[in-house]
């Protein structure tokens, strides 16, 4: 031991950076000259730890669009993040279902969307446009690699974050936590993707349809869609985490004898479409085919529930098996900007003010994906960047019959070019008491065949 810390500095903490952080701290604890070497004020030693476990997060950093916002460079501590991704890490590919200290969850929570903000892009975008093609299942990605579920579908320390061992408001109807604290719960919940709680629980999914069918949730102020009422233009996170999960769900019931649904932390960072870009303004993978689809309840159902959150009324709390799902549907886009003047294309809510991300106007047609034969609906909208530079906002009008008939508003909540948009529909009208419901959809090369053996 004396001769190792009779190192020169630079020697001493070049050894210790390849040094496990969890015997990095029992070597800390021998003598005071080894707690020296790893005191948490050597920077330099803790950002080799940090760099031989972790993606190098300036990488993702510098290829965000510039209305994006890093966390100050000032502000960032290279043993804070070891040690907190860590103890993240441990509760999140825990085997079991113990509790989790209540007063962790949030460090936990912010510390596992850390790893995911900061995971690298492989390729980045400009390698893309040189030809190279991203592969889905590429593992030298270090924060994806860490993120992945291991020896099971799903992540068993996930819903212990999520929702402890109960709802979070499981017989509220109203309640809607504004807080950043109940906003990146619902972040990380959306970003995951189902997790088991979500396929076993009905609790689960009644607390979930009880957000997407709630009309106080949306208005003229939200354009109708999962934004905040705020005029902002930024995701409203709590709705939008009951449509991720009921839409999924739905997705998930049309694609399982022949699919298999995108679903994992691998979906949530920008760039994870597979197809290049063949079109240099087409930032966002407008063009190509995409696949998803809708759920709506019974009318009589959607009015009962929302007169139920009237006080001393008494309704359905939809906790049941209670609605219906379309069809697996396939939409085709192209950009075409001759619909950028349309009426129903436009919009009071922000966008980013980045001019390498303009909005994009598109056309296309939707049909069942199952029937050929059907005949095909016309879509048109638009895709664009949403303010704070990391979501991307999409509207489709659907034109039925020759009339437009249903506005979607969705988000793409994993960045440019990742993996689903989620979001709400309604009737291009908007009159009072309307039908609503959730949608989703997800670009077409994201979905692996299921294999049957």
């Amino acid at each position: 031991m004396s001769g190792l810390l009779a190192l020169p500095k630079e020697t001493l903490t070049n050894v210790l950076s390849y040094v496990e952080p969890v015997d990095l701290a029992r070597f800390a604890q021998t003598c005071r000259s080894a707690q020296n070497a790893a005191h948490p004020a050597n920077q330099v030693l803790w950002r080799h730890v940090f760099l031989s476990l972790y993606d190098d997060p300036e990488e993702a950093w510098s290829a965000m669009p510039s209305s994006y916002t890093p966390p100050l460079r000032k502000d960032w501590d290279w043993y804070r993040e070891v040690k907190h991704r860590h103890g993240a890490l441990c509760v999140l590919h825990r085997q079991n279902l113990e509790p989790v200290e209540p007063a962790k969850v949030n460090q936990h929570i912010t510390s596992l969307l850390s790893i995911l903000d900061t995971a690298k892009f492989a390729p980045t975008p400009s390698e893309i446009r040189r030809g190279m093609e991203p592969r889905i299942n590429d593992r030298s990605w270090l924060n994806l690699n860490l993120l992945a579920p291991r020896d099971t579908p799903y992540h068993t320390g996930i819903d212990s974050l999520i929702y402890g061992h109960s709802l979070r408001d499981c017989e509220g109807y109203t309640s809607r936590p504004s807080d950043s604290r109940s906003d990146a719960k619902s972040r990380l919940h959306i970003l995951c993707g189902l997790t088991e709680r979500d396929h076993m629980d009905h609790k689960v999914r009644g607390q979930a349809r009880r957000r997407v069918y709630n009309w106080s949730l949306t208005s003229e102020a939200t354009d109708y869609g999962p934004f905040m009422d705020d005029g902002s233009g930024r995701p409203n996170w709590y709705l939008l985490e009951g449509v991720v999960t009921v839409s999924m769900l739905m997705l998930l019931s049309c694609v399982q004898q022949s699919l298999v649904l995108p679903n994992s932390f691998n979906y949530s960072i920008p760039h994870r479409t597979l197809v290049p870009y063949k079109n240099p303004r087409d930032w966002a993978r407008v063009q190509g085919s995409w696949l998803g689809t809708y759920s709506f309840l019974d009318y009589a159902q959607l009015a009962a529930f929302n007169d139920r959150i009237r006080p001393n009324s008494i309704g359905p709390n939809l906790e049941g098996n209670c609605e219906a799902c379309g069809a697996l549907l396939k939409m085709v886009l192209r950009i075409d900007d001759s619909v950028k003047s349309d009426r129903k294309l436009q919009t009071s809510l922000p966008s980013a003010d980045d001019a390498d991300y303009p909005t994009l106007y598109f056309r296309g047609e939707s049909k069942d994906r199952g029937h050929a034969g059907n005949p095909a609906t016309t879509v048109k909208g638009f895709a664009a960047l949403m303010p704070g530079g990391r979501e991307v906002r999409w509207r489709f009008i659907v034109n039925y019959m020759s009339t437009d008939a249903w506005q979607l508003e969705g988000i793409q909540p994993g960045g440019i070019r990742s993996g689903g948009i989620f979001g709400l529909w309604s009737q291009v009208d908007h009159e009072p008491r309307d039908a609503i419901g959730p949608f989703c959809y997800y670009p077409e090369e994201l979905f692996l065949p299921l294999l049957n053996i």
